[in-house]
């Protein structure tokens, strides 16, 4: 499992008819979902889906450095070396990251922080009610 809290980017915020919330996750804009980010930089990004599943936009996310993204969702590949005595050894090494698997888990905490800012928010709501 991984552990938000050790993740550089983190989800924003959720948009609605009314404004800016409070919540934090994704909207509904022209018919398209968008995930809203903040980045490595503190620069605010929303993404579709499908922008999302494309390499460069995930790795624009990061600023360029995918070390978190190797470690938590690593893509392995196996190379092999010759040695001097003719030998052939292979190595799994982590050369990447899993682009659906870091898409899936930042969309997945987009909705997370949305369900428990509403939760919240409606928690507040019964607490305040007469």
């Amino acid at each position: 499992m991984v552990d938000a809290s050790t993740c550089p980017v983190k989800c924003l915020g959720s948009r609605w008819e009314d404004g800016w919330r409070k919540c934090l996750g994704s909207r509904w804009e022209d018919g398209w979902r968008y995930y809203i980010f903040r980045d490595v930089v503190g620069q605010e990004r929303k993404l579709t889906w499908s922008q999302m599943t494309r390499r460069p936009d995930i790795v624009a996310l990061f600023g360029g450095n995918i070390s978190w993204l190797k470690s938590h969702f690593p893509y392995h590949t196996t190379v092999m070396k010759s040695h001097p005595d003719g030998s052939v050894s292979h190595h799994r090494i982590v050369s990447d990251f899993v682009i659906s698997d870091a898409a899936n888990w930042l969309a997945s905490e987009c909705l997370i922080q949305d369900s428990e800012k509403h939760l919240k928010h409606t928690i507040l709501a019964e607490d305040h009610t007469p």
